[in-house]
């Protein structure tokens, strides 16, 4: 289960504009992932392996929309 500091973090590291700091972005995937390794889906997992690299490059960041899914993914586990 995602606790509600894991997806309030995101949403604050998303903000509502201005850029993303894709830096603070993949250090949050890469330790949420550790962290809930036992207890995220598959999916989530993967997402967040994904996201973990966003700061390799332009061609590995995510869109807002894709992240805003990412957050609605995470609150939907967090919440079963």
């Amino acid at each position: 289960m995602v606790s509600n500091v894991d997806t309030l973090q995101l949403e604050k590291l998303l903000g509502e504009n201005g850029d993303i700091d894709f830096d603070a972005l993949a250090d949050w995937a890469y330790k949420t992932r550790l962290d809930g390794l036992g207890d995220f889906p598959r999916e989530i997992l993967d997402d967040l392996e994904q996201l973990g690299a966003c700061n390799m490059g332009p061609e590995f960041e995510w869109s807002r929309q894709d992240l805003r899914a990412l957050l609605g993914k995470l609150r939907i586990s967090s919440s079963s």
